[in-house]
């Protein structure tokens, strides 16, 4: 009698054994496909940085050339402004309207 009563342990522990192995199994895919949903999340993510880096790039070109024209345009409007005060004779500058 007590050579069934072993069976039935061991079938027991192999049934054991298999459902804990499925279960471990089943954890490690589970980490597999978060590990993975990570990825994709960082690679969009890095892509979408290297799209922004680009854009910042050009925007601070785009300042820069913005800053050199505000610089010309003083220069212009310090020239023009000097053209304009050699030219007017120095007497009407001085006098105020009639009213």
């Amino acid at each position: 009698m007590a050579n069934p009563s072993r069976k039935k342990r061991k079938r027991k522990a192999s049934v054991v054994g298999a459902v804990l192995k499925l279960l471990f199994l089943l954890l490690l895919l589970s980490m597999l496909a978060a590990y993975i949903a990570n990825q994709v999340a960082l690679s969009s993510k890095k892509a979408e940085l290297d799209t922004l880096q680009e854009q910042i790039d050009q925007q601070k070109s785009s300042i820069r050339s913005l800053k050199d024209l505000t610089q010309d345009l003083r220069t212009v409007d310090k020239n023009v402004e000097a053209i304009l005060n050699n030219q007017v004779p120095k007497k009407q500058k001085t006098q105020e309207p009639e009213l």
